[in-house]
């Protein structure tokens, strides 16, 4: 069992809650083009994890960032062990009030490693996310200095495969499109603004339950932050550069309840984003390195998160509670 399972799963959960860093949860509010607006949006994440020697990039091991693959089976030197997660999903945001949110992601998930010189590829839909999240303070018409505190609670629910086949066997929990468990979260989101430039802190609590071959993912533990300026070459565009940092921490993998050695994580991951805004729409990316890693036997280390999306915002003239 690989430890880049946990880091696959937390990403799941903590890019809910961070489209354009954390916007979905409410982060930006007041400070944000993306501002009390509800959206529609389409992303596409990747995320690596390899040995010291690969054939390809180490950030790249499979070759690209192609979504086919060589045929199952393939031989493979052992050093050259992989993980590559990749996902199209689709999100939207809506408000029944003000100050009152609810977010819906649905990821397609195109999963793919090496291992024991053998390759496996699986695809699917995967689990779908629900939040909700309550903006406990809104201070907006305080003068150039504005801060925000969200409150949020969601539910991750078992709806992707977590049984799919290769060669009449079920294949590892680690590509499996869905968990197979109903997991929790919970978190905040503090958020501090002086003129053009903003800081954003999240921390969260993962509770993960257990699925039906009794296997659990411990509850995790994660912190993001994000400071970024907001430039204005004119009035319908807006480009908000941004350095980003994300630390998170798990105990591992358990089986039959028997913790799986190698499957802690404790990581940090930083690198640089960039939100664009014209009008109502925006193009968001992000890019996160393996900042420090604490060792815990594995022999693949994470290499690099990337994602990006297009998002559609409109503005709400209407709310289910008033």
């Amino acid at each position: 069992m690989k430890k880049s399972f946990l880091l696959f799963l937390i990403f799941m959960v903590l890019d809910v809650i961070k489209v354009h860093a954390c916007d979905v949860c409410g982060s930006f509010i007041g400070v944000h083009p993306g501002d009390r607006k509800s959206y529609v949006g389409v992303f596409y994440r990747y995320y690596s994890f390899s040995a010291d020697q690969t054939k390809n990039n180490s950030f790249f091991p499979d070759g690209s960032l192609r979504l086919q693959h060589d045929g199952h089976n393939s031989t493979l030197n052992v050093e050259e062990s992989y993980e590559v997660y990749r996902a199209f999903e689709l999100r939207t945001r809506y408000y029944l009030h003000p100050r009152l949110e609810v977010s819906v992601i649905a990821p397609f998930l195109m999963n793919s490693s090496a291992e024991n010189n053998v390759k496996s590829n699986l695809s699917g839909l995967g689990d779908i996310n629900l939040l909700m999240g309550y903006q406990m303070i809104d201070d907006l018409a305080t003068g150039v200095l504005k801060h925000r505190l969200l409150l949020g609670t969601g539910i991750k629910l078992p709806s992707g495969d977590c049984n799919k086949q290769q060669n009449g066997r079920r294949t590892n929990i680690l590509l499996q499109p869905g968990t197979g468990s109903t997991d929790a979260f919970l978190y905040l989101n503090y958020q501090i603004g002086y003129d053009k430039l903003s800081f954003n802190f999240l921390p969260m609590i993962k509770l993960n339950g257990t699925n039906r071959y009794d296997e659990k993912i411990a509850n995790s533990y994660t912190l993001f932050g994000s400071l970024w300026y907001q430039l204005e070459p004119n009035e319908n565009l807006k480009v908000l550069p941004s350095a980003q940092a994300f630390f998170e921490e798990t105990n591992g993998v358990y089986i039959k309840k028997e913790l799986i050695k190698g499957t802690r994580m404790k990581s940090l991951f930083a690198g640089p984003g960039v939100d664009v805004f014209y009008r109502n729409f925006s193009w968001s990316a992000s890019c996160l390195w393996n900042a420090s890693e604490a060792s815990n036997g594995s022999t693949l280390e994470s290499r690099i998160r990337y994602r990006t999306g297009l998002t559609w915002f409109f503005i709400q003239n209407a709310f289910v509670v008033k």
